[in-house]
């Protein structure tokens, strides 16, 4: 896994996801529609629509994984 820095102060869930992902931070930027801070769903959703499969416990998040197509 590349490090990717966030650009901003607030975009560090973007970041994180452009790591995870393998994509830039701004190609997540625009894919959110936000270079805001994001919540854990925000996050979840996005992973999602990529093609991973997210585990989660109370709002944690316990594990990503990619779909097996």
């Amino acid at each position: 896994m590349e490090l990717i820095m966030q650009p901003t102060f607030s975009t560090c869930g973007q970041a994180c996801i452009a790591m995870i992902a393998g994509k830039s931070v701004e190609e997540v930027i625009k894919d959110m529609k936000t270079d805001g801070a994001t919540s854990i769903g925000q996050l979840i959703e996005i992973l999602t629509s990529t093609g991973f499969l997210i585990q989660t416990n109370c709002g944690t998040i316990l594990s990503i994984k990619i779909y097996a197509c």
